[in-house]
């Protein structure tokens, strides 16, 4: 069985709610919790979100029961998620993850930024990621956490206009782990892999 692949590149979120992943995938007569699907999110930037971002829910206690795949990419994250034990990202039954070159700022302040309800057996991992003014990271076997977690400003241009590119003395200019800015990618002011 090939699973189902959801990928959302160069998206901009915010607001009073979450990104509703299974209403937004029950729209499109798609099976969101499908062994072997995979959530794709790339180049995204959430802010002013009052409960968490992202939710990706799977339940089950097996491998056969559990899925599915997480990838998150130069996502960036402004002030989301800080309600009493919110999480800005939740990832529960989760088989496989990846976080990578994100940035959180000022979220998850009264819980988490990335929240972890996995097995032993699973291979999840969050790196070259910056937490400033933001929650912990959470595991229940406390080891999702690689290489090149920071906690800098970020020193975007204009968060307050939702201008979430870095300024030239960002100490975030270069760090991710394939050689460009950590956080969401823009070209000529707007979103841009």
């Amino acid at each position: 069985e090939i699973g189902v692949v959801i990928a959302y590149y160069n998206l901009i979120g915010g607001g009073k709610g979450n990104f509703d992943h299974k209403s937004n995938l029950e729209n499109c007569n798609v099976e969101p919790c499908q062994l072997g699907s995979t959530f794709i999110f790339r180049n995204c930037v959430f802010s002013k979100v009052l409960v968490g971002a992202i939710d990706v829910y799977r339940g089950g206690n097996d491998e056969s029961t559990t899925g599915p795949c997480f990838i998150m990419d130069h996502c960036t994250f402004n002030e989301v998620g800080n309600v009493e034990l919110c999480s800005v990202v939740r990832l529960t039954g989760v088989q496989f993850s990846s976080i990578t070159n994100c940035i959180f700022y000022n979220s998850g302040r009264s819980g988490r930024t990335v929240k972890y309800e996995d097995y032993g057996w699973t291979k999840n991992k969050i790196s070259y990621c910056n937490n400033f003014i933001a929650g912990r990271i959470e595991s229940f076997y406390n080891n999702v956490k690689g290489k090149s977690m920071l906690a800098y400003d970020p020193v975007f241009e204009n968060s307050a206009a939702n201008d979430f590119r870095l300024k030239s003395h960002s100490p975030l200019r270069k760090k991710a782990n394939d050689g460009k800015d950590m956080g969401a990618i823009y070209q000529n002011g707007q979103l841009k892999l």
